[in-house]
């Protein structure tokens, strides 16, 4: 099995964007991202930090 990229919070932010999540609020490092669909409402939150993680 391959390994996991590594990539910063904020490429984390814009990749969830491009498939239709948006930012929903900020608090401190988190950023609780949102996705409203038809029939369901999904949540996401995403830990900003200088340094790169694993996905």
């Amino acid at each position: 099995m391959p390994k996991l990229p590594v990539i910063s919070g904020d490429e984390c932010i814009k990749a969830l964007e491009r498939l239709g999540y948006y930012v929903a609020r900020t608090k401190g490092d988190h950023v609780l991202l949102g996705h409203s669909h038809r029939v369901f409402h999904t949540n996401c939150s995403c830990f900003l930090q200088r340094r790169p993680f694993l996905l």
